[in-house]
């Protein structure tokens, strides 16, 4: 029997695991893992599908698409009626009997971690048992138990030499350990609390396996991962020490960050961690209302030092839709979050997932949600969907701007003229609003022209207007070694002839720029943008008539007298 798992990412760039999981436990069957994306057309994905002529299918169903996996089942099974589809994930495992209703296409579900009754199914399938594996659902029997790997042990490494090689281009997830020992009543790792570990002899193995196929980027999948401080510190430690460019990827607890855990960061080299702290909200009464046992100002105080060493990428989470949490409150929550300074800061909204318990709290707090993936609030007795719209076209800037790396230094300039970080944010998509920017596609040089329109036509007056257009074109410099735009031409002097001679500095270009020091003057001119700014020099304290230098997003003034890096 050939077996096709289905695997319908969100990107190229993703993978997944648990039909790897799947695969491993069942080495001997003809199994085959086919790739594919929600962006691809039906017709596209039904070819490859058909193509592989598979006696099964089995599909891993997410809320991102199970929309498809609906469309797909549909019609494959009118293209091939003989077939056996079946599926699996976190969109079955809690609502399997619905699915069915719902579904007249799907032949079973497998209900929770599915790696040990696999090969039990796949006998059954092939006739070599007449009994049903317990976790596996059928029309007649829809109910069944949700089933946990444990000793998690028993589950193989699902990464081997030939899958490594096929993933080469794409972020590998990896598991040290299942479930989560926190009760956060909008997360589905709630519903699971008994945590499983892998010995850490096979975790710092499997970690070398990885390390050693040169992957980009590995990114943890466990749920608070340094729930056991001392276990993720070795773990830290282990990575910290290693001969790599990959990059590790974790979602920890703020509050559970201690002094050995930022002293190893700080020692790592940089850009070896990414950390991403689900923060949510900073209001008392809705952490209490929504289970999350948490201290905000540990929280705060902690991400903040590890944001102090300078070392990892750091990714911070705001949700906008928690019980409690009117629009003033959350605007508060946003200020607090904001002013860590995170090198990434998601705002994101409630999604009220199967199996949750703020789902069933759901009338408890009059929330209206979709009722479709993604389950997605749409208002509640605190905050109106007008107000979450508001929020919505907000968060459209914070990602393009704050998360993009864009006008950072004008953007915290023009901050100071607002009562609040929020206040900018808001006064900010409102004028987007009036212009109509959020009806159409832009490129980066879009936001830019924004913020200048914003500074010259919105409702306030800034005084020192020609010195936020400085800053504007810096900031644009830092981003990208182009030219500036036409709407920013002549608000500062680009590539000054008198000033080109710095690049003969050889003293001066091996201390900032070294990578172009064996490069003659003509191609450091093309590869290096030098402006004459007359306002920022005052500001940032540099000579009169310095030079400020652009290269890889950084930026060096320079004067005969006087020399330094910002």
């Amino acid at each position: 029997m050939k077996i096709v798992l289905v695997a319908l990412n969100a990107r190229f760039s993703h993978s997944n695991p648990a039909l790897m999981y799947l695969k491993a436990c069942a080495p001997d069957d003809d199994i085959k893992i086919l790739s594919l994306t929600i962006n691809d057309p039906i017709d596209r994905l039904m070819h490859k599908l058909i193509t592989e002529d598979g006696d099964a299918y089995g599909f891993s169903c997410y809320i991102w698409n199970m929309a498809d996996v609906q469309r797909l089942s549909e019609c494959l099974k009118k293209a091939k009626p003989s077939a056996v589809l079946f599926a699996g994930g976190p969109e079955i495992s809690f609502d399997a009997e619905n699915q069915f209703k719902s579904n007249p296409y799907i032949d079973y579900y497998l209900v929770g971690e599915c790696e040990l009754i696999f090969p039990k199914f796949i006998d059954y399938l092939e006739n070599e048992t007449d009994v049903l594996p317990e976790g596996v659902a059928t029309r007649n029997n829809p109910v069944v138990c949700y089933q946990c790997v444990d000793p998690l042990s028993q589950i193989p490494f699902p990464y081997d030499e030939e899958t490594l090689a096929g993933l080469s281009h794409q972020m590998i997830y990896y598991e040290s350990m299942r479930g989560c020992p926190f009760s956060c009543s909008y997360c589905l790792s709630s519903t699971i609390h008994k945590v499983r570990t892998l010995p850490l002899e096979r975790v710092f193995h499997e970690l070398g396996v990885l390390i050693d196929a040169k992957v980009r980027q590995v990114k943890f999948v466990d749920r608070t991962f340094n729930v056991d401080i001392k276990r993720c510190n070795r773990i830290l430690k282990f990575l910290a020490e290693q001969e790599t460019q990959t990059n590790f990827h974790f979602e920890i607890a703020g509050d559970l960050i201690d002094d050995e855990m930022i002293a190893i960061v700080s020692a790592s080299p940089k850009g070896r961690f990414q950390f991403e702290i689900g923060i949510q909200s900073t209001h008392e009464p809705t952490l209490d209302a929504i289970d999350r046992k948490t201290h905000t100002e540990t929280v705060l105080s902690r991400t903040k030092a590890l944001i102090a060493t300078g070392k990892a990428h750091v990714h911070v989470d705001l949700i906008a839709g928690l019980p409690y949490e009117t629009l003033e409150i959350f605007e508060k929550s946003f200020n607090d979050i904001y002013a860590l300074n995170a090198d990434m800061f998601q705002l994101g909204f409630l999604k009220l997932l199967k199996g949750t318990k703020i789902r069933r709290e759901a009338e408890r707090f009059d929330y209206v949600y979709r009722s479709f993936p993604q389950y997605e609030i749409i208002a509640n007795r605190f905050i109106s969907s007008e107000e979450l719209i508001t929020l919505k076209r907000i968060e459209v800037l914070v990602d393009a701007i704050v998360n993009r790396g864009r006008l950072t230094v004008s953007r915290e300039y023009i901050i100071g003229y607002f009562r609040s970080p929020y206040d900018f944010f808001k006064a900010l998509s409102d004028f987007a609003l009036s212009v109509d920017f959020y009806d159409v596609s832009h490129g980066e040089n879009d936001f830019y022209m924004l913020f200048k329109d914003f500074l010259c036509g919105g409702v306030k007056v800034f005084p020192d207007l020609p010195l936020m257009m400085e800053m504007i074109c810096y900031d644009y410099f830092l981003e990208t070694n182009k030219r500036l735009p036409s709407f920013l031409e002549g608000i500062c002097s680009e590539d000054p002839a008198k000033f080109r001679k710095v690049l003969h500095d050889e003293t001066f270009i091996l201390t900032h720029f070294p990578e172009l020091s064996d490069l003659p003057h003509k191609k450091r001119l093309k590869q290096i943008r030098i402006c004459l700014f007359d306002r920022l020099v005052e500001k940032f304290g540099f000579q009169e008539g310095s030079v400020c230098l652009f290269f890889n997003q950084r930026a060096v003034w320079y004067s005969a007298l006087q020399e330094s890096s910002s």
